[in-house]
Formats: structure tokens, sequence, C-alpha cells
């Protein structure tokens, strides 16, 4: 992957200008030679800063499209990249991660991988300085998470699947056709996450799992008292004063964070979706929260 090898090489130059420093006896060599190791040192903290925050993969290949060690089919080598693009764009958004996320978060090609043929994505470095994973890292593997546990079991799928939206779930199945179809295999390696799916019957599964489950969201209006938030993950905690119990979710992506802030330990009329995420053997239900409005009055 382009980050990781490239600390991989910034590393291996800083261990090579080492030795030639310890191996001259002459001081103007060893002076020019200190101030290059200087630059390189430099090369090798961007090197790991980008690796450490910046989205990077492997997306493999094999099977059908794949002609031995030539290529591979064009069409299906643009269509699974773009429906695998999408795939982690619905998840970026699904996640609920704020701060330095952009309207429409790509990945380029920047490289090619032969042998079983495939890509290397990245995310393109912008002017913002990251201080941990950015939110499309996060979404990547995430992403990966959840196309491992489609492979695996109901239970390991509906798991992973709770809480994200039905957009997730749709742009899942679509990547699953795109490669059921053209009997491709796949193996994805971001760094933090692999997934081997080299069994066509394997992939073939987890298209059936993913297609006969469903999420339905259901619109309900409670009155009650926003009593927790974390801001960067998007989640909230209401009381229901009607039922007294808590109910706590993620926030809406296109809801403001800022709104919903101003109204912290407010009695307030709150527009939540019902998600139930469900398959033949499983069920499960989360909370998003869709709108939040200031009660006319606080009784207490």
């Amino acid at each position: 992957m382009m980050y990781a090898r490239a600390v991989e090489r910034s590393q291996s130059h800083l261990d090579t200008l080492r030795a030639m420093i310890e191996g001259t006896r002459s001081p103007i060599t060893r002076r020019n030679l200190e101030s290059r190791l200087e630059e390189a040192e430099a090369e090798v903290r961007l090197a790991e800063q980008q690796s450490a925050t910046l989205a990077e993969a492997e997306l493999l290949f094999d099977g059908g499209p794949v002609r031995a060690q030539l290529g591979i089919e064009a069409r299906f080598g643009g269509q699974s990249v773009q429906v695998f693009q999408d795939l982690v764009a619905a998840v970026t958004g699904d996640l609920g991660l704020r701060g330095a996320l952009p309207q429409a978060p790509r990945l380029l090609i920047t490289g090619v991988e032969t042998g079983s043929f495939g890509f290397q994505l990245s995310e393109v470095p912008d002017q913002l300085v990251l201080t941990g994973p950015s939110p499309l890292k996060l979404a990547l593997d995430e992403t990966t998470r959840l196309l491992h546990a489609a492979a695996e079991s109901d239970e390991t799928f509906t798991e992973r699947l709770t809480g994200r939206s039905g957009r997730v779930l749709t742009q899942l199945k679509l990547f699953l056709r795109v490669l059921t179809e053209a009997q491709a295999t796949l193996k994805v390696e971001t760094g933090q996450v692999s997934l081997r799916l080299d069994d066509v019957e394997r992939i073939k599964a987890a298209r059936d799992r993913a297609e006969s489950t469903t999420i339905q969201e259901t619109p309900e209006r409670r009155a009650g008292r926003l009593i927790g938030l974390m801001q960067l993950r998007a989640q909230f905690e209401l009381r229901d004063e009607a039922e007294g119990v808590v109910v706590s979710g993620r926030i809406a992506p296109e809801l403001s964070l800022d709104a919903v802030t101003a109204l912290y330990n407010q009695r307030v009329f709150a527009t939540l979706g019902r998600v139930t995420t469900a398959n033949n053997t499983r069920s499960r239900v989360t909370w998003v929260l869709r709108d939040i409005q200031p009660a006319e009055a606080d009784p207490s």
C-alpha cells in the first residue's frame, strides 16, 4: 500500500544514512550526511503520520474476471471499484463521524496489483492536520469488517449491521451481487483489517445472507430530557418522560450537532427512527435521532 510502503522506503533510507555516518571519517562528509539525515527523519515522520491517519487498501480479485497474469476484465474492474467506493461512502456517512469529513469522500486508484489482480486505493491528503485516523480510514476498516461479517453467520452479520442505515445494506448487496455475477473472489487489506474471501461459494453465501436481511425504520415522536451526548461519535441519550426509560442511539448525519448540543439537559420533543435489522434468524432494534425541538415549557 502506498503510505505503508512509503514508511518502509523512508525507514530504509534512514538506516542507510545512519550506517554511512557511522562509517565515514571525513568531517565534511559527516556534516553533509547529517543534513540529509535530518531531511530523511522528517520524511519518515510524514510517512508515518500519513500511514496512521489516511485511508488505503489493496482490493484484490481472482476467479472469473481475472485472466491469469495478464489482467482483469475492464468492465468488471471499473464497476467493482465504483460500487466498493459507493459502499465505503455510505458507511462513512452512516458512522456519524464529524469533523474533517469531506462532502464526498473518495479513494483514488494509486496502483495495481498482479497475480490476483486488483487495485491500490488511497485517500488524498489535504491541508487539514489529522491527529487520528480520518473518517474515511475508519469507514474503510468498518466496510471490510462488514463484508467479513456477511460471510460468517447470521448472528455476526446482524450484530455488525446493527445501527447502519438501509443505504449501507443496499450498497453491500450491490457489491456482493457484482462479485457473484462475475464469479469473482476477493481479498482486502487495509493495514488494520484483512479480508480473504477466496471461495466463490462463500461469497454467494454472503450475498444470500445480505439479500435476506432487511432494515426497516419506523418514526416515533417522544417527549423527554436529553441527558447524554457523545459529540465525536454522534451518540445521544434521551430519558422518555412517559415510560421512564432511556433511549440511546446515533444522531442522524443531517442533524446539526450544534443544535442538539444546545438542548442538552433540557426537556425536548424528539423525532426518532426505530430501526429494526432482521434476517432469517436474528432481529435487533436501534434508534436514530432525526429531529429535536425544545419543549414549550419545562415542568420541572
